[in-house]
């Protein structure tokens, strides 16, 4: 079953879940119980079969709808869509974890990409998420860097801002020329500039990789994560953060400042 069959199941027809078996263990009136199975067959013969079972809790459908909105039409047959869940959440509400969670994956597994918006955002502020302007900083002390980037953008986690620091350090090491970081409220990039066409960047949403890229880097930034993977990869490298990452980040440096 594909990913967007599952999520239209889940939205229209409702799912069910085993409960843990842990939970029987501690619990007397849920357990394990046999299910027999029974045919009849010719000459009167019965077949039967028995096999273990437990009870299921049933989820029902949320009948959520996805709506799309366009926003934008760009020069060529290029369009800026909006595709959001029809359903605005009150913080205040019990479920109210468990409902941005389902909404989400909806997203997830049918777009490849979610986020989350105030209901009053408007049409504006989600253009922006999609346009990334660049703001350069002067090489400095990383900390310092990195309280300019965050300076009057959206807060973010310690955990997300220790990931920049980390990431900063390692860029720093191979001497950039300055330092970069998106214009937009959501501070969605940031990275180093190595010289004119080599720039480094990282996704605070997306950051399980880094973007190395070459010429037009400008226009190639302002394209979606997904665009980037599903088009030819020309003009850029992607750097999964995996053991040995900043060696391979250190080569290609290494290989395109020699051959400029």
């Amino acid at each position: 079953m594909g990913a967007s069959e599952y999520a239209h199941q889940r939205k229209g027809h409702g799912t069910s879940c085993m409960q843990r078996a842990i939970k029987y263990a501690h619990d007397n009136e849920l357990r394990f119980f046999a299910n027999e199975f029974r045919a009849d067959g010719p000459k009167h013969l019965t077949a039967s079969l028995e096999r273990k079972g437990c009870q299921r809790d049933f989820i029902p459908p949320k009948e959520v709808e996805l709506s799309l909105t366009l926003l934008e039409q760009r020069t060529g047959p290029e369009f800026v869509v909006r595709f959001a869940v029809d359903q605005v959440l009150s913080k205040q509400a019990p479920d109210f974890d468990d409902d941005v969670l389902y909404n989400l994956n909806i997203l997830q597994e049918n777009l490849g990409a979610a986020d989350v918006f105030e209901s009053s955002a408007t049409l504006a502020q989600y253009l922006d998420t999609v346009r990334v302007d660049w703001e350069i900083l002067p090489v400095g002390n990383v900390d310092d860097v990195v309280r300019r980037m965050l300076h009057g953008k959206r807060a973010v986690s310690e955990t997300s801002r220790n990931t920049m620091k980390q990431r900063l350090n390692v860029m720093a090491r191979f001497k950039p020329t300055a330092f970069i970081a998106g214009t937009n409220g959501f501070l969605r990039y940031f990275g180093a500039q190595f010289g004119d066409n080599l720039v480094a960047f990282e996704n605070l949403s997306y950051g399980n990789a880094l973007y190395l890229m070459y010429n037009d880097w400008e226009e190639l930034s302002r394209r979606s994560r997904v665009d980037l993977l599903k088009g030819p990869r020309d003009g850029f490298d992607r750097i999964e953060h995996r053991d040995g990452w900043e060696q391979r980040l250190e080569t290609l440096l290494k290989e395109h400042r020699k051959h400029k």
